[in-house]
């Protein structure tokens, strides 16, 4: 008597599930660099930010140091 030919079902979900996994890595990795890019680009931001803001206050202080100047004369 001849047996059926074993269901081999970790063969039958290998391939739905190696596309789920190449998809999930993907979208991980994505995700990742996205944020990476997203800190990058906040950190730069920032940086901009705060050398703006010292030299406004520079330029304050000279402003008021010249006024200060003309006034005692």
């Amino acid at each position: 008597m001849k047996r059926p030919p074993a269901v081999d079902t970790q063969n039958d979900m290998a391939g739905s599930s190696k596309v789920a996994d190449i998809l999930h890595k993907t979208v991980t990795g994505g995700l990742v660099l996205v944020t990476a890019f997203a800190l990058a680009d906040v950190t730069r931001g920032f940086s901009v930010l705060v050398k703006r803001n010292m030299d406004r206050r520079a330029a304050a202080e000279q402003a008021q140091e010249q006024s200060d100047a003309g006034h005692k004369d």
